[in-house]
């Protein structure tokens, strides 16, 4: 992405800067567990919205940008596995 600056000197208006993308996140569990709420409201509030026939090509799009997220999440969770199985409790 280039960014360029409007300032009345001439060299200033041909400046350029190249912007790099965080990818290191310090992130909580909690953080981002509200994420994945906001975005499942957010699903919610567009499911609704095609109930009721706006079936739009951004509408799809963004709900499947949405789910994959929402499944991106959800993979990366480790979840809870008992050392021993216990059959019936």
């Amino acid at each position: 992405m280039y960014i360029s600056t409007r300032c009345g000197n001439t060299y200033m208006d041909v400046e350029h800067r190249t912007m790099k993308p965080n990818k290191k996140f310090e992130l909580t569990v909690r953080d981002i567990e509200v994420i994945e709420q906001a975005l499942r409201a957010k699903a919610g509030r567009r499911g609704m919205a095609v109930a009721q026939g706006d079936v739009s090509e951004k509408l799809k799009d963004e709900m499947h940008e949405i789910q994959e997220l929402l499944g991106r999440i959800h993979d990366q969770k480790v979840w809870y596995r008992p050392k021993e199985f216990v059959p019936g409790g």
